[in-house]
């Protein structure tokens, strides 16, 4: 039987689950959850989706993602693959390391919005050690709602978690939602888990007790942003970048060119990030090259991006000039 379709919108959030297979336990360690993380930031990077929860246990991983105009399929298969194909490296195996594709479910309530970020956070007290502590959990984005600062690690500081959309729920003034925002949490904190995950299961939005303690903080509507545009001409791409590093256009077919392979995976770098476009579709523009070797292009140009100085605004720029156009 065929795999139904994923139902996707260009521009929601998204509570995406992701388990490994039943053998394995593919973040089991802190360096593990690191990698995974590391992969995470790099894609953010690349496609522009926004974070604003996670949390990373030993045998699956919550992400409350806004796909900010992307495709979700897209970010999250680059994602699954890239940690499948280090873990395997590591470990010396072959094979896969997921169970099946990714789990979505699409969050177009306000409530449920907080409740998931309720659920997520809470992951953790599963754990003997964090039973009645998650917060101290190290791999979640409770971090960023309790202020605390990961600068000391730069893995866990390099994922970019946004807060706001979910504390703004409870009050415009960031210390006073922060206070109110973990009320909820420690208000919620003793309902038994069985219930919380049937109603989850079938998708009942948000339990009684929930509701009801939201209704009396008086929860205000979350007014979310407009995703960016993502179906830009890949021609306007090419001369972009074309003219910020002074190369002829014509350099983005030729494949064994020094001068011209930065030219490329820049290219490459911006197609996937606002271009609504196939991958057999950038295997043409660039001179009909493998889909690996477009992966390969992205990631370099993803690499020039965040360690040379000279193509560190490239993104930045090329929004500037294209993806606000009531600004010029």
């Amino acid at each position: 039987m065929a795999r139904k379709n994923r139902d996707k919108l260009a521009d929601a959030i998204y509570h995406i689950t992701i388990k490994c297979i039943e053998e394995l336990y593919i973040f089991d360690t802190n360096t593990a959850k690191k990698l995974f993380l590391n992969v995470v930031a790099k894609y953010q990077n690349i496609y522009g989706f926004k974070i604003y929860a996670y949390c990373i246990m030993s045998n699956h991983a919550h992400l409350l993602i806004d796909t900010n105009g992307a495709d979700m399929s897209k970010f999250m298969q680059c994602i699954c693959l890239s940690y499948a194909k280090r873990y395997n490296i590591i470990h010396n195996r072959k094979g896969h390391v997921f169970g099946d594709r990714f789990f979505s479910e699409l969050v177009a309530d306000e409530s449920y919005l907080v409740t998931v970020t309720n659920y997520i956070h809470k992951n953790p007290s599963k754990i003997k050690a964090y039973e009645n502590c998650y917060e101290n959990y190290g791999f979640s984005s409770i971090n960023s709602y309790m202020n605390i600062d990961n600068a000391k690690d730069k893995v866990l500081n390099s994922i970019k978690v946004d807060p706001s959309l979910v504390l703004n729920a409870f009050n415009n003034e960031n210390k006073l939602a922060k206070d109110l925002y973990f009320k909820f949490l420690k208000k919620t904190e003793n309902e038994k888990d069985i219930f919380l995950k049937e109603r989850y299961r079938n998708k009942k939005l948000i339990t009684e007790a929930q509701e009801a303690l939201l209704h009396d903080m008086k929860i205000d509507k979350i007014k979310k942003h407009t995703g960016i545009e993502r179906s830009y001409n890949p021609q306007d791409v090419i001369s972009f970048v074309a003219n910020s590093l002074e190369i002829k256009e014509y350099n983005i077919k030729i494949k064994f060119k020094r001068e011209a392979s930065n030219f490329r995976a820049l290219c490459a770098l911006l197609f996937k990030s606002f271009c609504n476009i196939k991958t057999q579709d950038i295997t043409k523009i660039l001179g009909c090259i493998t889909p690996a070797e477009i992966s390969y292009l992205s990631s370099k140009g993803y690499n020039l991006v965040i360690t040379k100085d000279i193509y560190s605004n490239l993104i930045y720029d090329f929004t500037d000039k294209f993806l606000a156009p009531e600004n010029n």
